[in-house]
């Protein structure tokens, strides 16, 4: 049977606004990747439509299914931006098919916000909720087999007036029992990396995810990422990592980021792989996201022997005020102490801020300004403050009936205490001309752009171009 997944992360009504976004990597679904290789294990078709890169409209979806006559499966991923859009398409879709189309839902949003899609005479037949892989399956082959989709375990759906939940599907515990993402959606397709990473070759990227699961409090991102992967820290074993690498580095692949919410939240395990790595003498370089508190002198020193070039860094603050709100729970000590040590032994720093934290003030966002340009991260990232369904923030100052396909921000920070959105992406955009036009950041790292842009063609300065235009404009 054919399945065809949609990654809906951006407006694909008017691609113009695709440029005007916040700057940003494209990075592949992972989760679609391990849904198609599972899928594909079974006999299965598997074809991607990805809307992240920019290069399909709406209307090129709608004619590309308009054309088929063929029992189908459409397995669409919002994000937390494009949930009426996700609607809008998947009605259009039906009525350019008819019957014989199956419409599904996966993803964090979905799972986080389910409701919002599932009602009386809506286009979706079915919400996957938690880890998709082996629901979706169940699911397809159910389909397959001319077979009742009622009462699979992990899936939402809406029958007689009545929003049925059928929850109870576990974890997958043994994460190797997945097969390797299907890598012909991902490679040399157009995702990009743009944080910096010192390498004097044109960069191949590859992506994988090594773990799942966050066991921290943090206030304003956990809930979305728990009901997808839970609480439980579940981390693949070192060889099946190992294997990963190797097969990507056949590919062509030498660079990879991994996109683990804390990769080095298991020491030994990560000191482990990095002895492995210069064990079997792999050819590849590699960026993860961590927080600080995780590392150490001694495990920073094997990352970046075994290949370790760019760190992202979790800090959303400089204010210690602000890190309590958030249940941040991080010294800001050692964060600057970290990145220094990173600085000294040739790994790149990525610092990552929020803005817009309610209750915050400006003597706040000044602390944050001085300790990023203190501690001199090679980039610095800031998002606002989103209250994402199912956290407590979202309750306390979430609208949800107000969610659009272009500002969701905008239209979710109805609380009092939230400050004007306006008021909060300016304030970014100053944040980000403080902390780059300066001297001594530019003389430091403007080689390491151009080399970049150098070897890497026309997508880096573009992607580049958009990073200017938007921090001065």
């Amino acid at each position: 049977m054919r399945i065809s997944f949609i990654n809906i992360t951006y407006s694909i009504k008017d691609l113009s606004k695709h440029d005007l976004l916040h700057p940003r990597h494209y990075l592949a679904p992972l989760d679609i990747g391990y849904c198609a290789a599972l899928l594909e294990m079974k006999g299965h078709e598997t074809v991607l439509f990805d809307t992240a890169l920019g290069s399909i409209s709406y209307k090129d979806i709608i004619d590309k299914f308009a054309q088929s006559s063929s029992k189908e499966i459409v397995v669409l991923k919002p994000n937390e931006m494009t949930y009426a859009l996700t609607l809008e398409l998947a009605n259009d879709l039906k009525k350019a098919r008819g019957a014989g189309i199956f419409i599904f839902l996966i993803g964090p949003a979905v799972s986080a916000s389910f409701n919002y899609f599932m009602f009386k005479d809506s286009p979706i037949d079915l919400c996957i909720v938690g880890e998709p892989e082996y629901t979706l399956l169940e699911v397809v082959e159910k389909i397959n087999n001319n077979q009742v989709l009622e009462r699979i375990k992990g899936t939402v759906w809406f029958k007689n007036d009545t929003l049925e939940i059928e929850q109870g599907r576990d974890y997958i515990t043994d994460l190797d029992s997945l097969p390797f993402p299907k890598y012909d959606f991902f490679i040399d397709k157009g995702y990009m990396f743009y944080y910096p990473v010192r390498m004097m070759r044109r960069k191949k990227l590859g992506l994988m995810l090594s773990s799942r699961g966050c066991p921290h409090p943090c206030v304003f991102c956990s809930p979305l990422g728990r009901v997808s992967y839970g609480k439980s820290y579940r981390a693949r074993s070192i060889q099946n990592v190992i294997d990963e690498i190797k097969i990507l580095n056949n590919l062509g692949v030498n660079l990879i980021y991994f996109l683990d919410d804390l990769f080095t939240y298991d020491k030994d395990r990560i000191e482990g792989l990095c002895y492995r790595i210069k064990k079997d003498k792999l050819n590849i370089k590699w960026a993860a996201q961590c927080r600080a508190d995780d590392l150490n002198e001694g495990l920073l020193r094997l990352m970046r022997n075994a290949g370790c070039l760019c760190l992202n860094l979790g800090i959303e603050s400089g204010s210690e005020r602000i890190l309590n709100l958030l249940h941040k729970n991080l010294d800001l000590g050692n964060v600057e102490k970290m990145a220094r040590y990173c600085k000294k032994i040739g790994i790149n720093t990525v610092g990552n801020f929020i803005f817009g934290v309610p209750g915050e003030k400006d003597s706040d966002r000044d602390m944050t300004i001085k300790f990023a340009k203190k501690v001199n991260f090679n980039i610095v990232e800031a998002l606002l403050f989103t209250p994402y369904p199912g956290s407590y923030v979202f309750e306390k100052y979430g609208c949800p009936e107000k969610i659009d396909q272009y500002c969701r921000y905008e239209k979710l920070a109805c609380g009092k205490d939230l400050e004007d959105d306006g008021k909060i992406k300016e304030f970014r955009k100053y944040f980000y001309r403080t902390y780059y036009i300066r001297t001594g950041f530019l003389l430091n790292n403007t080689p390491l752009l151009i080399s970049s842009v150098i070897l890497n063609g026309k997508d880096e300065w573009k992607l580049l171009k958009k990073i200017i235009r938007y921090i001065i404009f």
